[in-house]
């Protein structure tokens, strides 16, 4: 019986291997077309190199272990060697309900990668891995060849095959809208306190610093937030950026990661990106913790952001400053954007036409509200 379960668990390690072995040549394929989880709804479009990675990938790794454990006659390895693509599938499911992505994903579809693919693995195992059959044609089977030449033109058909970017949006919605709702009803008490206290903190700032300059007419979008609406339209923007910068973070590090994360800050001293909001600290966080020191930063980004911007400060130019502030790398500030447009309330909309209208603070008309 423990020789079984230690060959199983054997195949499950090698499932692992599988799964990221397909990430890995996913990730550096792109040019080839390979759909990626992301919050771009049109990741989902071409199907080709996505379908024949998923399919032929498994039966190519398998095929290639099975050669090695022959090589050093550790034939009983091999006994039902294909089903290390299910427990391929098995953990890639598992890793996407941990991540809490299981409203991202189109399962229909996985199912349908995974029959394919466990069922071709099977014929590889039966036909050719258990026979021991030669992994290269010799020149008697040389016609054979015309197959490779036929699959290759059936995949460049394939690879034009496009999904309706709509079904990627419906997934990607429903997810999004999921988690505002979670963090939501979990954190918006402690995001509203918050908020209101760095608020006052940015405005006392601002007007101290506006009270030491002498050409006030170079400080146009400081002078904003001293108006009464401000206060109202400013807060609906922070709270949608914080909430898409929330929401991000968790789905690169869900909950278990987070915890982790903490553990390790605790027992090694060093520092970590922690909590919710992945603030980075040399001290444990709890996601609170994180959330307070997140929107004290957000606050200041945005500040410098009214101070550096002289002509016109657009809605679009404000996100993308916070979330590259928050994180430089191109495609984490493209996820924080896509999430901002689908959660944003109207208010925050307002923001853009009212710091760009300063017949308010008594100055020209002569503004843009585009």
């Amino acid at each position: 019986m423990y020789p079984i379960i230690g060959h199983h668990i054997f195949l499950f390690l090698l499932g692992i291997l599988l799964f990221f072995t397909v990430n890995f040549i996913g990730k550096y394929s792109k040019g080839f077309g390979y759909a990626e989880i992301k919050f771009d709804i049109h990741s989902d479009e071409l199907v080709g190199f996505n379908f024949i990675l998923r399919i032929l990938t498994p039966v190519v790794f398998t095929i290639l272990v099975s050669s090695v454990l022959f090589y050093f006659k550790w034939d009983y390895l091999v006994t039902n060697i294909y089903l290390l693509v299910a427990y391929s599938f098995v953990f890639r499911a598992l890793w996407n309900i941990v991540h809490n992505r299981t409203k991202l994903i189109n399962w229909y579809v996985q199912i349908g990668y995974a029959s394919i693919a466990i069922a071709a693995t099977y014929l590889a195992y039966k036909y050719l891995i258990l026979p021991k059959t030669p992994l290269f044609p010799d020149l008697e089977t040389i016609a054979n060849e015309l197959w490779i030449i036929i699959f290759l033109f059936l995949y460049k058909i394939f690879n034009e095959i496009k999904f309706e970017p709509r079904f990627k949006k419906k997934r990607v919605d429903s997810y999004i809208e999921n988690r505002l709702s979670v963090f939501k009803n979990k954190y918006e008490n402690i995001i509203d306190v918050t908020i209101d206290k760095e608020l006052q903190n940015f405005k006392n700032k601002a007007n101290s610093y506006l009270m030491d300059q002498k050409n006030l007419e170079d400080f146009k979008f400081l002078r904003h937030t001293s108006l009464m609406p401000f206060d109202c339209i400013f807060k609906f923007f922070i709270k949608d950026i914080i909430f898409s910068i929330m929401i991000n973070e968790d789905f690169n590090r869900p909950f278990i990661f987070r915890k982790l994360e903490k553990i390790l800050c605790k027992v090694s001293g060093k520092r970590y990106t922690q909590g919710i909001m992945q603030v980075s600290s040399i001290i444990p966080l709890s996601d609170e913790e994180s959330i307070k020191l997140a929107i004290h930063k957000i606050f200041e980004d945005a500040y410098n952001c009214f101070l550096e911007e002289t002509v016109y400060l657009s809605e679009s130019l404000l996100v993308i400053y916070i979330g590259r502030n928050y994180n430089p790398c191109d495609d984490y500030i493209s996820s924080v954007d896509d999430i901002y447009n689908i959660i944003k309330n109207e208010k925050s909309g307002e923001l853009q036409i009212f710091i760009n209208d300063h017949t308010l603070i008594g100055l020209d008309s002569s503004f843009n509200l585009e």
